[in-house]
């Protein structure tokens, strides 16, 4: 399995122009990088489009991505139980990073730009939330509470609680990090080392 990057050259263009696009883009790139460029037909117009990385290195379909929001080049993938490893990629090389097998699952990825955390959600066989400190990627803690496989994440905007939705037909609100002006307060190797005792369950929804 891969994932590929591509972005919209131009659009509307007639196609014999879009396919000498195409062939000057992949011979002029080819011999130094992985952009290569196709044309497709979208809406009744001829479109470029170029192919900026290639990340291949998944044993099952990619079910997660998160973009690190500090690192512009740094992306984060998840993949399903045959895989089960969160992988982190340089986007710009293709190259991966580092890869983390989580022993489940993973359905979903939410960074925590504060606390240069990351939040994963699972599925077989578990259905939890793991949080685990970048770039160590040590597991803090596990949140236990859905009975099926999650299916998204999303924080709240004050960027302390993390909501999942899953295939159980729950939305669970999680309370996970400190505020700010807590975390200025309490920022010590103690207070991280204690921080699973601080996030549980706030609430479920059915």
């Amino acid at each position: 399995m891969c994932l590929l990057f591509v972005c919209l050259l131009s659009v509307s263009v007639h196609i014999f122009v879009c396919l000498l696009i195409c062939l000057f883009i992949s011979l002029l790139c080819l011999p130094f990088c992985q952009l290569s460029a196709f044309c497709v037909y979208v809406t009744g117009h001829f479109c470029v489009v170029v192919s900026v990385c290639v990340l291949m290195d998944f044993l099952m379909l990619p079910q997660a991505l998160a973009w690190c929001p500090w690192h512009s080049t740094l992306l984060a993938s998840g993949a399903g139980t045959a895989d089960r490893c969160i992988k982190f990629w340089n986007v710009v090389t293709g190259q991966c990073l580092n890869s983390v097998d989580t022993k489940s699952q993973v359905c979903g990825l939410l960074w925590s730009a504060e606390h240069r955390e990351l939040v994963s959600g699972h599925g077989y066989s578990q259905n939890q939330l793991t949080i685990w400190k970048y770039p160590t990627m040590t597991k803090l803690c596990q949140l236990m509470g859905h009975t099926g496989r999650i299916l998204h994440l999303c924080s709240s905007p004050d960027k302390t609680m993390v909501a999942s939705l899953a295939a159980d037909e729950t939305l669970r609100l999680w309370s996970c990090f400190q505020a700010d002006v807590m975390k200025k307060n309490s920022h010590t190797e103690k207070a991280a080392g204690n921080a699973s005792s601080t996030r549980s369950i706030a609430r479920s929804i059915r």
